[in-house]
């Protein structure tokens, strides 16, 4: 994507909150959290602990990365399990544990503090906010999340498309809604409880933004000369983000060939994401009202549907077990969708 000369300035501003300003801006829904962005582990009693005992020894804090909208409220990015352990301390839901420098403290809930304590934790300690103007190029907060997330272990990189392409993540989950009686997530689970859960919400959005750039590309929406699948799918989520095409057609052609699918299989599809591409998952037709498979799998599945080919005559269980249907590459959906 060209961008003009304005559109490449990275444009933030920084700003230094006391605890208890966070906690008023937070009550005052000047601050959201949004734990979709939590890619790391997530914290337990003791690391919690660690880090408020670190602040009431005086301890600073590293940056906490946000986002403003256009109306001057900021949502975290970078930094939520800080923000959400000094929430959740200063409303007495835990105590402290496994303290090595202030063993006084040990067991003490956010109202057990002496005074001296609760004024430096919430008047004294100073947390650094670092924010993403509302003005600032989607592509460029697209490119800055994964930077920030690069370090993070298996950071999906379709967070940073749902982050940074929000018209595009809305789509996505409104055709999630509108196909779940042919195809949901194996976990069975809308609740994101853990860093799983959000890894698997993620990989079943990225299915459904594959399945977009596979029928965009088979309608000749987006050009067929993208080098690798990451590109491919970023080429879709900026399509819907941007050009704003009429989604609902493109929302009734992925239902209508899901449910193709389904009838073809007899099936309810379950996507299993941590079933990995060089794994073939489970393809046996028995007697089971469900079918796990893994993205390529649907994919392949999808582009025979496109195609209009899923026919009596096709043998599914030879469709789903050839090597195309764990390879996973734009020249490959390329070739089948256009041979």
């Amino acid at each position: 994507m060209q961008l003009s000369e304005y559109d490449r300035g990275f444009r933030f501003k920084k700003n230094v909150f006391t605890v208890a300003g966070m906690i008023d801006r937070y009550k005052d829904k000047r601050i959201f959290l949004y734990p979709d962005h939590i890619y790391s582990k997530p914290w337990h009693k003791r690391a919690k602990s660690t880090f408020v005992e670190s602040i009431l020894l005086g301890m600073p804090t590293t940056e906490i990365w946000c986002e403003e909208d256009n109306y001057g409220a900021i949502s975290v990015l970078d930094g939520t399990q800080r923000v959400q352990c000094l929430l959740e301390f200063c409303s007495n839901k835990f105590p402290l544990q496994d303290l090595k420098l202030l063993p006084e403290l040990e067991e003490s809930y956010f109202s057990d503090l002496p005074s001296r304590h609760t004024s430096t934790l919430l008047n004294r300690a100073e947390l650094y906010f670092t924010t993403i103007s509302y003005d600032t190029h989607p592509a460029l907060k697209f490119e800055f999340f994964k930077r920030i997330n690069s370090d993070s272990y298996r950071f999906p990189v379709q967070a940073a498309r749902n982050f940074a392409f929000r018209d595009h993540f809305e789509f996505i989950r409104d055709v999630q809604n509108a196909c779940s009686e042919f195809i949901e997530p194996a976990n069975g689970s809308s609740r994101l409880l853990n860093k799983n859960d959000y890894l698997h919400a993620a990989s079943f959005d990225e299915l459904f933004l594959l399945l977009s750039a596979l029928t965009l590309t088979f309608n000749y929406a987006i050009a067929p000369n993208k080098d690798t699948v990451e590109d491919l799918l970023d080429d879709a989520a900026t399509h819907i983000h941007f050009y704003k095409p009429d989604i609902q057609p493109l929302k009734r052609e992925i239902r209508s060939k899901l449910r193709q699918i389904s009838k073809s299989l007899r099936r309810v599809i379950l996507f299993d994401p941590s079933l990995s591409f060089n794994r073939r998952a489970p393809h046996r037709l028995d007697d089971s009202i469900n079918i796990t498979l893994t993205s390529n799998q649907v994919a392949n599945l999808y582009i025979y549907a496109l195609k209009d080919q899923l026919d009596p005559a096709i043998d599914i269980q030879e469709l789903l077990g050839s090597p195309r249907a764990s390879i996973r590459s734009a020249t490959s959906y390329y070739r089948r969708l256009f041979r």
